[in-house]
């Protein structure tokens, strides 16, 4: 069946239900980071593929000072030949989980994203490669095979439901090309019927799925997405956070406010994670939130990723939190946990 008679029937399906109702499928345990124990300090590293985007989004590059945003991006890619001599140092140190989605970037800006996923993969202690999308760099012989990497955990933002809505979320144009890709995404995913790798869509749009989604071809492509094995939704990333301060408007869908921030401990979204690696090796603790990179723990050319972890920089920061003590960044951030 074609997808657009796909989405005609389950219009008509939803045009009967009084709530959208869609299944949610958890990961198998493989690809569920959040049982498996790969997030947690010494397990995964995020390394920063890319700083470059296509989107200028409310609670992201559209909330950041220009100036840094230009400087980040001339110096937004790694080399392959670098990019192995990273890897390798993480391996050393006992790092099985990689993180290559970027705090500003869409990896697949990078020309070469695919030499470097193919080397995690040939990799045997790496378990797991994570990786962000906007959909908006596509390449359906690209995608078809990742899909059947079993290595791959491909999480794709979904940031509106139509030109007007998706425009006021990332200041952009450019709905009708995601949803071009998104539908061929699907049909990638039907033609090979036992996807390898896990696929999950990052509901980021002004709706709430089960109260006030709309009824549109979207929420039909979600529906059709989510009764295939090894493909989700989540909706646990719409509310928008603060980026450690760094996104401060009273625009943004869901934000999350300044009051009764609930944490204890350390922090699983930044030094619980392990931290990010820049392109020049510099090592954040922080690699989602530090936007103006101001928390360097160290460089991973000039020690190994275990002496940095073991380094004051860094062991500060983890006593603190485990102390529940929240400063620089972090006591302006409004992450909860």
């Amino acid at each position: 069946m074609k997808i657009e008679d796909e989405l005609k029937f389950i219009k008509i399906k939803h045009k009967y239900l009084k709530q959208n109702i869609i299944v949610d499928r958890k990961p198998a345990f493989e690809f569920d980071v959040s049982i498996n124990g790969s997030e947690s300090l010494g397990k995964m590293i995020n390394i920063q593929a890319s700083s470059s985007c296509q989107l200028k989004c409310k609670g992201c590059r559209g909330s950041f000072d220009g100036k840094f945003l230009k400087e980040a991006g001339k110096n937004s890619f790694i080399e392959d030949s670098v990019f192995k001599i990273i890897v390798q140092k993480c391996i050393q140190s006992g790092i099985q989980y990689v993180e290559l989605t970027p705090a500003i970037g869409d990896p697949f800006l990078d020309k070469n994203i695919e030499n470097k996923i193919n080397y995690l993969t040939s990799l045997p202690e790496i378990k797991l490669i994570i990786l962000t999308t906007n959909l908006l760099k596509f390449d359906s012989e690209l995608f078809k095979r990742l899909l059947k990497n079993n290595k791959v955990f491909l999480n794709v933002s979904v940031y509106g439901i139509d030109e007007k809505t998706y425009k006021e979320e990332t200041g952009r144009n450019l709905f009708n090309k995601f949803f071009k890709n998104f539908k061929t995404l699907y049909t990638l995913i039907k033609e090979e019927v036992k996807i390898k790798s896990f696929v999950q869509l990052t509901n980021r749009t002004s709706f709430m799925l089960d109260e006030n989604f709309p009824k549109c071809d979207v929420l039909y492509l979600i529906d059709l997405y989510t009764r295939i094995k090894n493909v989700r939704l989540d909706s646990s990333e719409i509310f928008n956070i603060n980026r450690a301060g760094s996104v401060d408007r009273d625009d943004l869908n869901f934000a999350k406010g300044n009051k009764d921030i609930k944490r204890s401990g350390l922090c699983p979204h930044g030094p619980g994670l392990g931290g990010g690696i820049l392109p020049n090796g510099d090592v954040l603790f922080c690699p989602f939130n530090d936007i103006y990179r101001t928390g360097v723990v160290g460089n991973i050319f000039k020690e190994s990723l275990t002496d940095i972890y073991k380094g004051d920089k860094f062991q500060e920061i983890v006593e603190n939190h485990t102390n529940n003590i929240y400063n620089g960044i972090c006591a302006k951030c409004n992450e909860t946990w």
